[in-house]
C-alpha cells in the first residue's frame, strides 16, 4: 500500500479502516521513503528511486507473507506506470483515481493495474471508452477523524478548487444561496499579486501549444473567480 503525498486521507480512510476490519496491512509510505533517500517527496529524483525500489520492496515483504492484494494510490507523477506491470506479475492490483478531471496523470497506470477504483460517477464512460477495468466506490469517512459535533451551516462544500468547482460555486453565491466553502487555495485577498500573476501568464499564452493554453486560460478564469468570491461574498470563503 501506499499513501498519498501531503494527504493523510489515504491513511486515515484506508489504512486505518482495512486494519479495524481485521486485515492484515502493510503501509508503505512513499513520502517517508523519499525523505529517507535523501529527495524531496514528489520530485523527479524521489520517481526515480520509487520506480528502481519498489518492486524489490514489494518482493521482498512478499516473500514472507503472501499478500492477497497490491492496493495503491499513485499516478504517473510519482512513478514509471510499468512497474506496476512487475508487480501485476505477482499479485491482483488496484489503484485508486480520485482526480478524474486529471486523468491523464492516471490514465497510464489504469493501463496498468488489474483495477482502476474511481469516486465520479461519470467517468465509468471514459474507462469503458479506454476499455479500463474499473469500480466505482465514491469517499466515505472514518468517524474517528470525521465528526459533526453540531450543525452550524445549512449548505457547506468541502474541497479544493479544482476543475470547474469556481465556476458552480460562483453561479451558487450569485444566486444567494449561502454556501459555505472550505478548503486549500479559496482564500485570495491579495489582488496585486493575483492579477501581476495573472498578468505574467497571459503573456506566456501564446507560445504554449492548443491543450496547455486551454488549461491555463481556465486556470486564470479559475483564479478571478476566486478572487471575485473572497471580494464580494467574503462570509462564505474559508481556508482549509
Amino acid at each position: 500500500s501506499t499513501s498519498l503525498i501531503g494527504s493523510k486521507i489515504w491513511i486515515n480512510n484506508f489504512y486505518e479502516s482495512l486494519i479495524e476490519m481485521g486485515h492484515e496491512v502493510k503501509l508503505f509510505d512513499i513520502d517517508e521513503f523519499a525523505i529517507k533517500n535523501g529527495c524531496l517527496p514528489g520530485s523527479p529524483k524521489a520517481k526515480e528511486i520509487l520506480s528502481d525500489k519498489l518492486p524489490l520492496e514489494f518482493s521482498k515483504e512478499h516473500k514472507s507473507r503472501k499478500f492477497d492484494i497490491f492496493f495503491s494510490y499513485l499516478h504517473d507523477r510519482l512513478i514509471e506506470p510499468d512497474v506496476i506491470q512487475d508487480i501485476k506479475k505477482e499479485i491482483f492490483t488496484i489503484n485508486y483515481t480520485t482526480n478524474f478531471h486529471q486523468f491523464g496523470m492516471y490514465e497510464k497506470i489504469s493501463n496498468c493495474v488489474d483495477l482502476s477504483i474511481y469516486v465520479f460517477k461519470m467517468a465509468k464512460g471514459t474507462f469503458d471508452k479506454l476499455k479500463i477495468k474499473s469500480y466505482y466506490m465514491p469517499f466515505a469517512a472514518n468517524p474517528k477523524y470525521y465528526k459533526l459535533n453540531k450543525k452550524t451551516n445549512d449548505i457547506s462544500f468541502i474541497g479544493s478548487p479544482y476543475g470547474i468547482r469556481p465556476y458552480y460555486l460562483w453561479r451558487a453565491l450569485q444566486n444567494n444561496i449561502d454556501i459555505k466553502i472550505y478548503g486549500p487555495n479559496w482564500l485570495k485577498k491579495n489582488k496585486y499579486k493575483l492579477l501581476l500573476r495573472n498578468s505574467f501568464e497571459v503573456i506566456k499564452l501564446p507560445f504554449l501549444d492548443a491543450d496547455n493554453r486551454i488549461r491555463k486560460t481556465n486556470e486564470l478564469l479559475s483564479n478571478n473567480l476566486i478572487y471575485k468570491m473572497n471580494i464580494n461574498y467574503p462570509g462564505n470563503i474559508y481556508g482549509g
